[in-house]
């Protein structure tokens, strides 16, 4: 059986890869906004349940984030997104039964592999807790089974032979120059309206010392007048 890995460089481009933004894909994969970049910075820690999540919202083949050779490949947004789209699941039971048949495959193994706790590793794996897909990985290397066999993909597979083209260097490169332009500019912008927020805080600042002045001066004109009637009646 081939080794399968999680397509981290894959993952960590994603935004680019499929031409959205980060909150269009929190909105799809309904993701809570702050579990999204904590997860993003720590793409290795993606939970099955997560992965799931983002593959249903936008319509990604689960099987898709997955790497089967040495190196990860990332390919563009049509290499991914799925129109028509059936709906990915993770299968608990199956791997329960999978387990129960086969003699190899105990938990225990298991849980030696994973350096785990056995029951917390069983809640895991069953979905009863969260499931870290590099665990999961590991549990079916351990196993010696198809990790497609329970994480379930029923969408079609792509065609043999046929590999998501590599994203090249300057691609990358030239996308974050553009997002950098863009950058400066909206720095530029902000700077311009800063500049503009100063110029009339001083305009007001002056007008208010010298409106301040000015009524100074006819309070004293004001106190002098009493000041003389005063002296007359006297």
């Amino acid at each position: 059986m081939n080794t399968v890995r999680l397509n981290t460089k894959l993952l960590g481009s994603l935004c680019t890869v499929l031409r959205m933004s980060a909150s269009e894909l929190i909105d799809l994969s309904h993701i809570p906004c702050t579990t999204w970049y904590s997860m993003m910075s720590k793409i290795e820690g993606i939970t099955i349940q997560q992965l799931l999540a983002i593959a249903n919202g936008a319509h990604v083949p689960v099987r898709r984030f997955f790497s089967f050779d040495k190196a990860d490949v990332v390919g563009r947004r049509e290499d991914y997104v799925t129109e028509p789209y059936l709906p990915c699941h993770y299968e608990g039971d199956v791997l329960k039964q999978l387990v129960s048949t086969n003699p190899d495959a105990t938990w225990q193994k298991a849980a030696k592999a994973t350096g785990m706790n056995y029951s917390r590793l069983k809640d895991s794996m069953l979905a009863v807790r969260r499931t870290p897909v590099i665990r999961f990985l590991t549990v079916c290397e351990a196993f010696a089974i198809d990790p497609f066999k329970i994480l379930i993909d029923p969408n079609p597979e792509q065609k043999k032979g046929r590999k998501a083209p590599a994203v090249h260097a300057s691609a990358e490169v030239t996308a974050l120059r553009a997002e950098v332009t863009t950058l400066h500019s909206d720095i530029n912008d902000l700077r311009a309206t800063v500049a503009t927020l100063m110029a009339k805080y001083e305009a007001l600042l002056a007008e208010h010392e010298r409106l301040a002045k000015r009524i100074n001066v006819n309070i004293d004109t004001i106190n002098s007048s009493y000041i003389g009637i005063a002296a007359e009646t006297q």
